[in-house]
């Protein structure tokens, strides 16, 4: 490039000059294109830090536009502290706990023209703004294999909610059921108006009772109790309690429910052969043919998966084999 330049300096045109350095003349033109490139970005930099330099922010504004009247378009502009008495005055109100989001609204239908960012700093100002609600993250077990594997019972547990909707009360009620993954029995079930974690607590309890699962020696307890990630499950009550009494807590992965399959399939059955061939006048009739039938399920109605034997019968006859070779409790 500098010897080009020194030649067009003496008068040579690019042509003859780059013919005498013996380079394409395109060769010449694209290094230039490039040079002035270069050189005007170190300009623009140049410039911009220059710029940042200078610059210290937008001012912040000691006003808010306000629209006095609507039929005229009539706007004045109103001392931001103004502004904060209008705000001080709307919590006046005892039962008001309206955060940034809401009060910019309030503002906006008294004929503010405020965006939600200026109300936050006003009220970051008079310290007015809500604490932020930071969830704590639940730790929780996933399970490690997909099907579940059980080889005698109360070794897999499985949990779970289900809807009974009764129509003489127009509307739908809770039942939390426990499945013994290897009998298929229903140890144990709750129906109520209401679910809550006191009441899987409750239910957990009840069915180790049933069982006569020994919690004197926490160690040697296998259960383990397999639902999906409903907020009564992940709650930090239920996984406390279970802790407590040495049982293993697994969960589902999301939007997995072949993973809980046991205890999904015992739900559909209840549909099919309960909830959709009866209709209840009441919480009582419904909650009173339901004991009858979960009676007539571990008692009387056989199943596939088990040999086409009856829940009860399968554990019984399990119990019997370990009784007869004299061998002790599985469990």
């Amino acid at each position: 490039m500098e010897l080009i330049k020194i030649y067009t300096s003496k008068g040579l045109s690019v042509s003859k000059a780059t013919r005498l350095a013996s380079i394409p003349r395109s060769t010449y033109y694209s290094n230039l294109k490039i040079a002035e490139n270069s050189l005007d970005n170190s300009k623009s930099l140049e410039e911009e830090g220059k710029d940042n330099k200078k610059a210290v922010g937008r001012p912040i504004s000691t006003t808010t536009a306000r629209l006095t009247c609507k039929d005229h378009n009539i706007i004045n502009e109103i001392p931001n502290e103004i502004v904060k008495d209008v705000i001080m005055s709307l919590f006046s109100n005892e039962f008001i706990c309206y955060g940034y989001n809401k009060v910019t609204w309030y503002l906006k239908r008294l004929g503010y023209l405020i965006n939600r960012k200026k109300v936050y700093r006003l009220m970051k100002e008079l310290n007015m703004l809500r604490p932020k609600i930071i969830k704590q993250k639940a730790y929780i077990n996933r399970i490690k294999e997909f099907k579940v594997i059980v080889t005698k019972p109360n070794e897999v547990w499985e949990i779970d909610i289900k809807y009974i909707y009764i129509h003489g009360e127009s509307r739908n009620f809770f039942i939390c059921s426990i499945i013994d993954c290897f009998t298929r029995e229903i140890i144990s079930y709750y129906f109520g108006r209401h679910c809550y974690k006191e009441n899987v607590n409750a239910l957990i309890f009840e069915a180790i009772s049933k069982r006569k699962i020994n919690l004197s020696c926490l160690s040697n307890i296998e259960l383990r109790i397999r639902s999906d990630n409903g907020c009564q499950f992940v709650s930090y009550h239920v996984r406390k309690y279970l802790v407590s009494m040495g049982i293993r807590q697994e969960h589902i992965h999301n939007a997995t429910p072949e993973e809980n399959g046991h205890i999904e399939s015992f739900h559909s059955i209840l549909q099919f052969e309960f909830s959709q061939r009866f209709e209840f006048g009441s919480f009582e009739e419904c909650s009173a043919k339901l004991n009858k039938w979960v009676e007539f399920y571990n008692n009387e109605r056989i199943h596939s998966a088990i040999n086409y034997k009856t829940p009860k019968e399968f554990y019984d006859e399990y119990m019997e084999k370990y009784l007869v070779l004299n061998i002790d409790r599985p469990f």
